[in-house]
Parts: C-alpha cells; structure tokens; sequence
C-alpha cells in the first residue's frame, strides 16, 4: 500500500490517488517495460514487480536481457500495467507511468529481497541476503525503477473514460 506520495493534482488528494494506485499495484504482477534500444528502436518486455510505500519499483531480471542492455546505455524508460483478463466492457483500470531504471545500489538490495519476497514468497528458497547472489544458480540482480509521471485509468475510483495524470513531487 502507498502511503505518503505526494503528487501534484488539484482535482483528487493524495489519499485517493495512493488508494487507487495500491488498488491497481496489489492486482497485478506482471508490468510491460519499454525501453530504447537506439533513437530508433524501441524494445518492450515484462516483468515481475514489487513496490515499496514510495512507490520504488523492484524488478528480477538478468543483466545481460536486451532491456537491461537498453538501460545501461538509456536508463529512461515507460511501464504500462493493467489485468489483461479485465472485461472491456466492465470498469477498467491501469497505469502507464515514465521514470527511470538502474541497477539496485548495495543499501537497497535488502530492502529490495524483503519487498520482493513478501510479494513473491516462492523467492525466498532461492535468495534471504544480497550475498545469495553470488552463490545461487539464477542469474538475475534486483533493479530499481523511479518514476517521474503517471497516468491512471480507473474507471472504478474516478469514473468511465477518466484519465488522471500526475506528477509526482
């Protein structure tokens, strides 16, 4: 659950807009992350997240995958979430949102296994500390995503057909 973003938007309060983000946020698991491959290119993928109350997204991923490649070269990247199994003609809801992407720093790979486990307990058999890493057979490192923009559609919080854009302060 969100609990203190502060956004900048005078038509809804933070209260609402945390409640209808975490709403969103606790339904899925899987997010769409596009990343630049060149000034071209654009490349898209899915993944795994987790969430902290500061809405830092945590991602799994391998190093060497074609998006982490993008990263390291373009670290603004976009994310797009939603139940794709929502019925198009029922109340609809998701987010898209812009940011940044980088490797976790030391610090916060704890905090990012706590987050990740929580979420996805079936992760614990393979990693409790950072140095798990070393040691286990997955080739993955947590990597943080920030973001900058969101946009939600939820049709259940705000009504049909109503995006609500945001800026995070």
């Amino acid at each position: 659950m969100l609990t203190n973003v502060k956004f900048e938007n005078s038509d809804y309060s933070n209260d609402i807009l945390n409640q209808s983000i975490s709403d969103i946020l606790n339904g899925n698991y899987l997010l769409s992350l596009a990343t630049m491959k060149n000034k071209e290119e654009p490349w898209i993928c899915s993944a795994y997240f987790a969430f902290d109350a500061e809405l830092k997204f945590y991602i799994l991923t391998s190093p060497k995958s074609e998006h982490i490649l993008n990263i390291d070269k373009n670290p603004n990247i976009s994310v797009a979430i939603a139940n794709t199994t929502q019925d198009p003609d029922g109340t609809k809801r998701g987010l898209q949102l812009s940011g940044t992407c980088r490797p976790a720093k030391d610090i916060e790979t704890q905090a990012a296994i706590n987050i990740y486990t929580e979420r996805f307990p079936w992760f614990r058999k393979y990693i409790t500390k950072p140095t798990d890493f070393e040691r286990s057979a997955l080739d993955t490192r947590f990597y943080v995503i920030e973001f900058r923009d969101i946009k939600i559609f939820d049709e259940v919080m705000f009504g049909e057909e109503t995006w609500v854009n945001l800026v995070l302060k």
